[in-house]
């Protein structure tokens, strides 16, 4: 759904930023005090929101001309303002600068250390919301080096340096995969998409000698420059969020109806799911390899859509590409796929949509599934 979105600053006077085409009106709001002092209402996940949704006050100065915050802030608990959420500072150029500290909403220590020119810089632990610790690492000179992980079993991962890490990239939902020694990067290091649920499908390698990038790449490209891998992403601290003076890309009213819905799910997590999406491929290919399809086994990427009615059946399967390949899919995907635990809305089993996705090349095939958003019907 399409949003346009009313940002309103207040002071002597008032000017409106619209944005978006309107098939639904949002009014968000950001109150200036004073000659440049604001404050901005942010969700847990600090987007700006509306007032209704509003969980975090941010109190600082703003540079409008740049469209930056600068100076010291302060983010408060909108319930309790007493409740200090994050604190630091801005340099007049917006650039994080000195000392910073990050809370949970439960008032538990989320994050601490220190920014240089909006990098980090010295020593930085992250936390769990129940206070274990997960991650620690310092930086000199700009270079990160990890010291200790755990996971979120609070089992450690990385040990004094060593150990198996997952690290960002600079693309967006992939991450890299490797050995740490002396906390930097040893041997090979590998790219996967964040969606894999093995780590069978590499995309990207890099080579590395302990702590020294010595080249990348793929079958495609190869690269000497500099290593993509990103150790610690400032994306990590999620108040960096509300510098890019972002907007939740949800509305009020759907928020406060996810609170009270859940997804429907398999009882066996998707790992136990996805078994027999195998069989449905084996299935697949069997049946067209016997019967000669005019359609090849071997080139195919089909979509068939449906729902999880209340008792977690699959239900009104269909597909747009009316082929004999998306109906013989349809045909066996409800013998195959066991029974979903119902989505619920305020408790109650309701319906989900569903779309399942079949990736058939040379042989093999790629499959997953999406559920789509449950429909907002306000109690």
């Amino acid at each position: 759904m399409k949003l346009a979105i009313n940002l309103f600053i207040f002071s002597m006077l008032s000017f409106m930023f619209f944005a978006g085409h309107a098939t639904a009106q949002r009014r968000i709001i950001m109150r200036t005090y004073g000659k440049d002092s604001v404050a901005a209402g942010l969700n847990d996940d600090y987007y700006l929101t509306e007032d209704s949704c509003t969980q975090i006050l941010r109190y600082s100065r703003f540079d409008r001309a740049h469209n930056r915050f600068i100076g010291h802030f302060k983010d408060v608990r909108k319930d309790d303002t007493t409740k200090t959420v994050a604190e630091g500072d801005y340099n007049e150029d917006g650039l994080k600068e000195g000392e910073f500290v990050s809370y949970y909403l439960s008032g538990s220590l989320r994050a601490k250390g220190s920014f240089k020119d909006d990098a980090y810089t010295g020593v930085w632990s992250f936390y769990y919301e129940d206070g274990s610790p997960e991650l620690m690492f310092n930086v000199t000179d700009g270079i990160i080096t990890i010291t200790d992980v755990w996971d979120h079993e609070h089992k450690k991962s990385v040990d004094k340096g060593k150990g198996n890490f997952k690290a960002t990239s600079r693309i967006a939902s992939y991450y890299w995969y490797g050995r740490l020694l002396n906390g930097r990067p040893d041997g090979v290091w590998n790219l996967y998409g964040e969606l894999d649920l093995d780590q069978n499908a590499i995309i990207m390698s890099e080579h590395w000698n302990n702590g020294k990038f010595l080249d990348g790449g793929n079958f495609a490209q190869a690269y000497s420059d500099s290593s993509r891998i990103i150790l610690v992403n400032t994306r990590k601290l999620n108040l960096t969020h509300a510098e890019k003076l972002r907007f939740s890309t949800t509305s009020c009213d759907v928020v406060k109806f996810s609170q009270h819905s859940t997804d429907a799910k398999y009882p066996g997590g998707d790992k136990k799911l996805f078994k027999y999406f195998d069989a449905i491929a084996d299935v697949y290919m069997d049946h067209f390899i016997k019967n000669r399809k005019a359609i090849p086994f071997y080139s195919a990427n089909l979509f068939v859509t449906g729902e999880i009615d209340e008792t977690g059946h699959l239900v009104n399967l269909t597909s747009d590409q009316k082929t004999p390949s998306s109906d013989f899919l349809i045909e066996i995907l409800p013998r195959y796929i066991p029974q979903f635990q119902p989505a619920l809305a305020y408790g109650k089993p309701i319906r989900q949509k569903i779309t399942f996705s079949f990736d058939f090349g040379n042989g093999t095939c790629k499959y997953g599934y999406q559920l789509q958003p449950i429909e907002l019907q306000k109690q």
